[in-house]
């Protein structure tokens, strides 16, 4: 954040208690590098001093999208709410225009006299003690320059260990849910095992995100949560899970609403919720600690120019690129006539301020250099350095993972055409990749008997391709330990309602130092797709996470049918 002139004595003597906004991150400028995106705290102090400005009462606020945690380290992780007198987001912009320069940070003098923000306090305790014992706590500011959000670092914290966290309004007995976290593991730490739950895609006006991956994550202990990326989709919504704002997202309360407003009720349609308001989404986000991405096709934040440009249906926009996206670019023409007379950075600013300020993330200097890769073959020249790299200093032990694709992907990692690769029993490959299919978001509309002999082809196609199924929506959990890793694929046999039902798909194990799926792949049978060297077999056993009994589903409707955007 950044600071203007100082204001004069006799106003500062005037002050009440002292107050401060540098405990939430979210008046913070998204990008390192450009401070001034950040929040002009003097600006939103001084109008506080007009006579029609009333500070809110505890009882007419809430906590409205529950609570988040996110980005954990060995000593902190990231925790974040939202309190506010109303679901409806700010339409404030003055958190993308930036209208002075950078000052100092001298920020404590100049912000006491608001009266305007909410003052939220929060605490951490040990989950394991189930004590109320405070390990680490803070107050922090909010206003609706920032959409009442409140993002705050929890430090001091021990290594690889459970911790609940709570936000109450100051002064007053009005509380958050309580949630639950856990910091990662210290540097070279000796601990049995990792277990991540992965996911991408949640276009979330397409299916319902089911309570069947917070029941199945709970019963299997997993730690983290890790999203790879379109979080949220900017499109026009139709259809009766149509989102808010209804049209394509460009200016900053836009993206603000999609991420958390309710969906207006229909005549079909009482209530519906979308991201932040939906429960199942609340309770993944309350319990378990989150590692975000970007969509993977798209540079993070390293230039103004080049701000998150991300692929289709992504946190920004259809298939960005440094200049645009399908439907804008960096013309007069395009600016006046397909958007609503917003540019191509501006959106991009709107899109990244809006995730920032919903996301439990951390700001972050990126270099100009990283590259990003979705699917291998559209990035050949960032593949092959990736790779050369790796052969070259004899790196192994390497495991990517990736989303985007709306299918399931499991290869060996091999530099084809360069390495020798023997695709029976793996040697020669360098690593694995794990690529998830959407969680929500539509694949191929076809039978599972054409998604078989899709995925088939592919397999024929790629011979570094284990196993490939396009049928399933769904998420999968790796298991890290120091002798192996263990993944393992779920799906739904559909996603077109609010069920607990999931279909183990697959299991894959890569023994350490082995630099390839182990063999017999997936242990030799899979539900779905096509496995190298292997058999598919359609059992539709399903397990009822609610229940935990075993059923034979079958479900004809894969997914909400909706007008296309």
């Amino acid at each position: 954040m950044y600071v203007f002139a100082p204001i004069g004595l006799a106003t500062l003597l005037a002050l009440p208690a002292c107050a401060s906004f540098q405990g939430n991150l979210n008046y913070d400028s998204p990008s390192r590098r450009h401070p001034n995106l950040g929040i002009n705290v003097p600006v939103v102090s001084l109008r506080s001093h007009k006579r029609a400005a009333v500070a809110f009462q505890p009882s007419q606020l809430n906590f409205t999208h529950g609570v988040a945690s996110g980005d954990p380290y060995s000593d902190s992780v990231i925790i974040w709410t939202r309190v506010a007198p109303s679901l409806v987001s700010s339409d404030s912009n003055v958190t993308v225009q930036g209208t002075v320069p950078l000052y100092n940070h001298d920020t404590e003098p100049y912000i006491q006299a608001d009266a305007n923000p909410i003052c939220v306090d929060w605490k951490l305790t040990q989950a394991a003690a189930n004590s109320n014992i405070s390990v680490a706590s803070g107050r922090a500011y909010t206003t609706g320059d920032i959409d009442y959000t409140v993002k705050v670092e929890a430090t001091g914290l021990r290594p690889f260990t459970a911790y609940n966290y709570q936000f109450n309004v100051c002064g007053s007995n009005n509380t958050s849910p309580v949630g639950l976290t856990k910091t990662a593991p210290a540097e070279d730490a000796d601990v049995d095992e990792l277990k991540f739950a992965v996911f991408s895609c949640s276009n979330y006006r397409k299916s319902p995100i089911s309570l069947k991956f917070e029941e199945r994550l709970l019963k299997g202990n997993a730690s983290h949560w890790v999203h790879l990326g379109d979080y949220i989709y900017e499109g026009a919504a139709r259809g009766e899970r149509a989102h808010d704002p209804p049209r394509v997202l460009f200016s900053l309360f836009d993206y603000r609403t999609r991420h958390g407003q309710e969906t207006r009720p229909t005549r079909r349609l009482t209530r519906a919720w979308q991201y932040r308001t939906d429960p199942d989404l609340q309770l993944l986000s309350r319990d378990f600690a989150w590692i975000a991405t970007w969509d993977d096709h798209g540079e993070l934040i390293t230039d103004l120019t080049e701000l998150t440009a991300t692929d289709k249906h992504a946190e920004v926009a259809n298939n960005g690129y440094r200049d645009g996206f399908s439907g804008l670019n960096n013309t007069e023409e395009s600016f006046r006539n397909d958007g609503p007379s917003i540019s191509v950075d501006q959106r991009k600013m709107n899109a990244v301020r809006a995730y920032f300020e919903w996301m439990p993330i951390r700001y972050v200097n990126l270099k100009r250099d990283q590259d990003s890769v979705w699917e291998w073959w559209g990035y050949t020249a960032n593949r092959n350095r990736t790779l050369q790299h790796l052969y070259d200093n004899n790196i192994g032990n390497n495991v990517f993972l990736a989303g985007d694709s709306h299918q399931n992907w499991v290869s060996d990692l091999v530099w084809l055409g360069e390495k020798d690769y023997d695709d029976a029993t793996g040697a020669g490959a360098l690593g694995v990749e794990f690529a998830g299919t959407a969680v929500s978001s539509t694949g191929v509309r076809k039978p599972l008997n054409g998604t078989d002999a899709d995925a088939r082809a592919r397999i024929d196609q790629s011979p570094v391709l284990q196993w490939q199924d396009g049928y399933y929506r769904g998420y999968f959990v790796m298991s890290v330990r120091r002798d192996r890793i263990e993944t393992q694929f779920f799906g739904s046999p559909s996603v077109a309602t609010r069920n607990a039902y999931d279909i183990p798909l697959a299991n894959f194990t890569v023994l350490a130092g082995d630099n390839r799926l182990e063999r017999p792949v997936a242990g030799g049978s899979v539900e779905s797709g096509s496995l190298r060297g292997g058999e598919v077999e359609h059992t539709n056993l399903t397990l009822n996470t609610e229940t935990g009994t075993w059923e034979f589903v079958s479900i004809d409707q894969m997914y909400i049918v909706v007008p296309r955007d």
